[in-house]
């Protein structure tokens, strides 16, 4: 039996460990999150070296041992929880296998050998869940045909839709790193898998290799991808690479010779590291962060299969700087390299005209590429998806290389997979995976709100500095748009390197006191953006302190090592803890993509481990030591699997243009695979492009989590008229105010993902997994997507007709899709109307600038903050002591049947900072259930439970859209009759309204009146402020 570690020796340990050292508290890291990794023994079957566990009537995890070695029963990077309750299963023996039976499935394992490899005919698993492909039976090896995927690391320089197939996709920001892609949960064929057998495992309280399976000659799957050896250097050596988990398959060097990246800034030179070149070009680690590439043959010793790789240079007599290389290996290229006036410079080695394949694994092909606007050439292993990004065209194949870095590779002999047969029931599959790796936790709610953050070069005014920052959370508040969340991007401290963690007193003279200002007079949270990959350098304020807890006294920077652990406890303790004191409130880590950081540690003692997911693991587990009152909350890019229990995500620097917002809605929606239901996407402008920045922004208002990314480019200052003119600004400012007011519903659908793993955007084919127009898009899915059960949101992505009339132009034509076994109405005024559909559900919009489709299911009770209370600054953050329940009114006989059924919705509501909801169960749920009979609809509010300073007291109120109160007899509160009014008297937003208006508002009686919502008519209903422990029961009595 392999370790255990359970929460009571983790207290233990923790007690043991709170001592006093170098004069300081050492508080012990806390890593080892809840769950019991081992199984209950009676949902196992055993059958020789496999070993199948039952762990839910769909969900069967799978494993395979070599000979002599041991099941996993530890936690993993993914999997935390595997005791689950045993679901009814039968297991029986068949000829030479056994099977077993679920209420789902049947799996069938066939053993002749008992050292035999899995097959497509020794293992297989048969269907009772319906798909949509009617796929009846899944074999060992079957293709992932059907997924409708997940997500990756990141989206940096995305532009326009990419292939998200995992099985054939290379990433075009980190193509080194194996992890960057993963599928979904679901497929329309009904099943999914997932690969547990390489995760690292946690015990020991720390984080470790995974050293299960052999080294042998079919390890081939590079450990740590090229980027174990920066710039194609071998100093990747046998005892770091055995260390580590992994297989070392090292070669004579006295045979090859390493091709490296070399630049001057400008352009990119493949060499070798002897080779002379002007004293201005350096090693770099990476070319537009691609992979290093291979090796060359140094002699050509093999026969007529080598060719030499030959270096050209040429410069320019009118600019002696100018240089530029040229690398051929065939003779048309050095023609021509001759015919545009290269001249020769030698030999760098020699090239296969032949894909090898070895023990070592299979060389690969080097691709040149050419970009004219730089007159630059690139060689790349790739297809170099990066250089079509940057213009550069394929000009012809060079050769193969045997890739670097298959000198170090992964163990194979082990399987360890989660079979998902959960058919189109999409939403228990993510249920069930929550099961076994974690739940979705609940964002502070700030972050439910607006953030705002600038960027720009150092040196550069508009960077920010104390006085423009200042200026700025006034400048939003004063325009209308409802701040919550203040965000100093990494210009906010000193910058010898892109990572930095003192303030810039230059351009910050007293950090204290605009974070006091920013907290205090504004109400806002802060957060800190950080690029940990460059460690802790000696200029650093705090750096005498790291030096002596990683006791390091040589004086020099204290190089990243996230996976060490003392480097990680200096760094949480005695580096951000101190900034964490004097007002951040949690930390953006931004980029951290390389499986090793820099300048090449990082997380290469660990295989498998990204710096990205293990920092984010790290930093929430310590905010949720014993006594520690801070809710969790690390924003960055996804982790990969697993990486939906660290609160936030964003997708990275996504190349601002048309066919970017359209790769951007889909792939946000699409996240919710994997259970990533707090996703940020890029929300810059870089190209003073107001329509495309303002429609940008539309989808970002109505997505998971909002900030605005500034930069030097207009329109950054949102507020100002000079960067941000009308009519752009109102048309992005007003659905921001509608996302505040919707905080209170999408804190409840927060709450849901955490009870249900359900995202908060969900693709329609959840609520439709039967009906194809619900996969008729790019990826199987659509540019729209449900926001809860309720709401349904189709953002333009189009441009105006008529860009030079923004006011009047409308958007180019597009389709939506209208379930057609509902009626919907329009949520907002600022929605088109519902568009007329045909017998399918499909129509056609073209939204305005100001407007974004989005629609609601009649019937709907949706809670809303009121207007003039969400535009506040930090409203997002407040107790929703004042709340209106919208609903929405049939107008049609779509399903007339249930129009007297009774019908509930609920309200969510906790501190929106700790972790009470979860250690305590402190929260309260809010309700509103409505029934009908005949012409009297009884709408019945209450509440139950508490938490630490909830509001004793709440202001309720009701709008009935679409009603007249003509219609209306009368209408009794408590059985109490309440005044008709024969005008509303509600308060909108206004800049000028002062706190006695607000007063003499809620300390109004009872009383209805018919408003107006553009030109949609409502009932409202001001139910006035009672205590929460009161029921109001409303009856609202129709004229017969």
């Amino acid at each position: 039996m392999k370790e255990k570690c359970t929460l009571s020796i983790i207290t233990l340990f923790l007690l043991l460990l709170s001592l006093l050292s170098n004069n300081h508290i050492v508080l012990a890291h806390f890593v080892i999150p809840e769950g019991d990794p081992i199984a209950n023994n009676n949902s196992i079957v055993l059958i020789n070296n496999v070993r199948f566990t039952i762990l839910t009537s769909a969900l069967i995890r799978v494993e395979k041992i070599i000979p002599k070695d041991s099941f996993e029963d530890r936690q993993t990077m993914v999997v935390f929880n595997r005791h689950l309750p045993v679901p009814q299963f039968s297991s029986k023996k068949v000829e030479n296998g056994i099977q077993i039976a679920t209420q789902d499935l049947i799996l069938t394992y066939l053993n002749k050998n008992k050292e035999e490899e899995f097959t497509p005919a020794n293992l297989f698993i048969q269907m009772k869940t319906q798909n949509l492909n009617n796929v009846s039976t899944w074999r060992y090896g079957d293709s992932t045909s059907g997924n409708l995927f997940g997500s990756f690391r990141t989206y940096d320089t995305l532009h326009g839709l990419q292939d998200l197939n995992c099985t054939r996709h290379k990433p075009w920001v980190t193509t080194s790193e194996p992890e960057h892609c993963a599928f979904g949960f679901i497929s329309q064929n009904g099943f999914a898998i997932f690969d547990d057998s390489r995760s690292p495992l946690l015990y020991d309280n720390w984080v470790h290799p995974n050293l299960n399976g052999k080294c042998d000659a079919l390890s081939t799957d590079p450990c740590f991808g090229a980027d174990f050896n920066p710039g194609g250097y071998r100093y990747a050596n046998e005892t770091a690479c055995i260390s580590a988990g992994c297989c070392w398959h090292g070669r004579e060097s006295s045979d090859f010779i390493d091709l490296a990246w070399w630049s001057d800034g400008v352009e990119n030179v493949l060499t070798t590291s002897k080779f002379p070149l002007p004293s201005n070009y350096k090693i770099v680690h990476s070319v537009f962060n691609g992979p290093p590439v291979g090796q060359l043959h140094k002699n050509n010793n093999t026969g007529k299969y080598l060719f030499p790789f030959k270096l050209w240079r040429k410069s320019s007599s009118a600019n002696s700087s100018y240089v530029r290389h040229y690398t051929t290996a065939s003779i048309a290229g050095e023609k021509d390299a001759i015919k545009t006036n290269f001249k020769f410079v030698g030999i760098l080695g020699y090239i296969s005209s032949l894909k090898a394949e070895s023990n070592d694994g299979a060389s690969q092909q080097v691709k040149l590429f050419y970009c004219k606007e730089t007159n630059d050439h690139f060689s790349s292993i790739d297809n170099c998806q990066a250089c079509y990004e940057k213009n550069y065209t394929f000009i012809r194949n060079q050769g193969y290389l045997f890739p670097e870095s298959n000198l170090c590779t992964m163990r194979n002999g082990n399987e360890d997979f989660y079979f998902f047969g959960h058919g189109d029931n999409y939403k228990r599959a993510l249920y069930d995976f929550s099961l076994i790796s974690g739940k979705i936790p609940i964002p502070r709610r700030h972050m439910l709100g607006m953030s705002w953050s600038r960027w720009a070069n150092p040196g550069e005014e508009w960077n920010g500095n104390q006085t423009l920052q200042h200026d700025a959370a006034l400048s939003l508040s004063n325009a209308g748009f409802p701040l919550d969340t203040f965000i100093f991007d990494m210009n906010w401290h000193i910058k010898p390197q892109w990572t930095g963690y003192t303030w810039d007193n230059k351009m910050y003279p007293n950090p204290e006191e605009l974070l006091s200002f920013l907290h205090n007079d504004r109400g806002l949270y802060i957060g800190a953006n950080l690029h940990d990959a460059q460690g802790v350098m000696t200029m650093e304020k705090e750096y005498e302190t790291m030096a002596k807890f990683v006791k390091q006294s040589d004086g020099q920077n204290i190089t990243f090592h996230i996976s060490e652990q003392a480097y990680a406890d200096g760094l949480h303790q005695t580096v951000l803890e101190p900034l964490a004191e004097i007002g951040f409130d949690f930390w953006w880590t931004d980029w951290q993509q390389g499986l090793q950081g820099y300048p090449g540690i990082g997380t290469t003692d660990i295989t498998g481990l990204n710096p990205t997911a293990w920092l984010n693991h790290y930093r929430t587990m310590n905010y949720t030591q014993p006594g520690s009152q801070r809710r969790p909350q690390i924003h960055s890019r996804w982790g990969g699997l697993g990486g939906h229990r660290y609160t936030s995500q964003f997708g990275g620097d996504v190349v601002q243009a048309w066919d970017s917002l359209l790769a951007m809605i889909y792939t946000t929606v699409i996240s919710t695979n994997v259970l990533t239901a707090h996703w940020a996407q890029e929300v810059m402008q870089n190209t003073g492009e107001h329509e495309l920045f303002t429609r940008v922004a539309q989808f970002g208002a109505w997505g998971p989590v909002f900030t605005i990314w500034g930069n030097r480019f207009k329109p950054c200052n949102i507020w100002s008229d000079e960067d941000f003119p009308q009519p752009y600004r109102e048309a992005v400012r007003v659905h921001l105010l509608q996302r505040s007011m919707l905080i209170p519903h999408r804190y409840t659908l927060a709450a849901i993902a955490h009870n249900e793993a359900l995202g908060l955007l969900r693709p329609m084919y959840y609520d439709y997994p039967r009906n194809t127009n619900a996969y008729a898009g790019e990826y199987n899915s659509l540019p729209q997507y449900m926001l809860g059960d309720n709401i349904l949101v189709a953002p333009p992505y189009t441009m105006l007709e008529d860009s030079r009339n923004p006011t009047t132009s409308s958007a180019k034509a597009y389709s939506v899709w209208l379930p057609t076994d509902v009626e919907w109405i329009k949520l907002f005024n600022t929605s088109v109307d519902v568009p007329t559909t045909n017998v399918s559900g499909w129509g056609h919009v073209s939204p305005q600038l100001y407007q974004v489709p989005t629609f609601v299911k009649a019937g709907s009770m949706i809670p809303i903050l009121p207007d003039h209370l969400a535009i506040m600054s930090g409203s997002a953050s407040r107790p929703f002591s004042n709340l209106e329940w919208w609903i929405f009114l049939k107008q049609s006989k779509i399903n007339s049947n249930n129009n007297n059924a009774p019908a509930t919705a609920w309200c969510y509501e906790d501190d929106g900072l700790s972790l009470d909801y979860i250690r305590n169960n402190s929260f309260v749920n809010m309700t509103i259930t409505k029934q009908h009979d005949h012409k009297e609809q009884k709408y019945i509010l209450s509440q139950i439970g508490t938490y630490s300073n909830a509001p004793q007291q709440r202001i309720l109120s009701l709008r009935l859209i679409g009603k007249n109160s003509s219609l209306i007899s009368s209408i009794r509160l408590n059985k109490i009759e309440i005044e008709k009014r024969p005008s509303c008297d509600v308060p909108v937003y206004d800049t000028t309204i002062t706190d006695d208006k607000i007063e003499n508002y809620t300390n109004r009686k009872p009383f209805f009146c018919d408003a107006l919502d553009g030109t949609r008519p409502y009932v409202y209903v001001w139910l006035g402020s009672d205590l929460v422990s009161v029921d109001r029961v409303v009856i609202v009595k129709e004229i017969v």
